[in-house]
């Protein structure tokens, strides 16, 4: 209709009607398009508080297992120091039950983080720019590359409890006697102490593999508090 309408107004050489019939497909373009975009970006807003709510409750829970780990990572570390300085005194500490639980402690390493879910579907999908708050971004990508560069550092320590069997040759648990169906934890018993002193060394390392882990593993949560403020912050 509105091309019939300029038409005839051409025809017409009514010039003013022409103008004013651009101006209104010049207008309903314009809006059309500003509409589009609108409505773009609401859906975008949309999608990012529903990666943020995500994310929130994700981070939550990475905050409650960097935690338990670090907590763990204190008491390995702490028992194989133990260990150490009384292999290198030569001579158990008076305190057996203390010295059992240092043993039992000492060759254990914890569950590395885990990467996070909502971050990694986020970069495999390209959709990464849907959070608008480039700190928040720069974070998450902090957070992940630690996690990579930090998993370097487990596998070593695993490596290295496979090396101890100098160890485990002088140590012996209650394996058999322990429930495995019901999280009961497997424990040293009784040793050879003389025997131990060849796994000097290794005990020692572990105590630095353990430093190494416990700092990495308390960077990993000074990130997951700073991304959780930002997500605290975002509207």
């Amino acid at each position: 209709m509105l091309l019939r309408r300029i038409t005839e107004h051409v025809k017409g050489q009514n010039w003013t009607a022409v103008s004013l019939d651009f101006l209104i497909v010049v207008v309903g373009v314009f809006m059309g398009i500003q509409l589009g975009n609108w409505n773009e970006v609401r859906g975008e807003r949309a999608a990012e508080r529903v990666i943020l709510e995500r994310l929130e409750t994700e981070f939550e829970y990475q905050k409650t297992e960097l935690l338990y780990l670090a907590e763990r990572l204190s008491v390995f570390r702490a028992a194989a120091k133990g260990v150490t300085v009384a292999l290198k005194e030569g001579a158990p500490p008076e305190d057996q039950a203390q010295f059992l639980e240092w043993l039992t402690e000492t060759p254990n390493l914890g569950r590395p983080p885990a990467r996070s879910a909502t971050y990694v579907q986020l970069l495999s999908s390209g959709e990464l720019d849907l959070l608008s708050n480039g700190n928040l971004r720069d974070l998450l990508v902090r957070y992940d590359q630690n996690i990579e560069r930090n998993r370097f550092m487990y596998d070593q320590t695993l490596a290295l409890l496979l090396e101890t069997g100098d160890f485990y040759a002088a140590t012996n648990s209650n394996f058999s006697e322990t429930d495995h169906t019901n999280n009961s934890r497997t424990r040293i018993i009784e040793y050879d102490f003389e025997a131990l002193k060849s796994s000097e060394g290794n005990v020692e390392w572990l105590y630095y593999m353990h430093s190494n882990n416990l700092n990495a593993t308390s960077d990993q949560l000074e990130l997951a508090n700073e991304i959780i403020k930002e997500l605290g912050a975002a509207p």
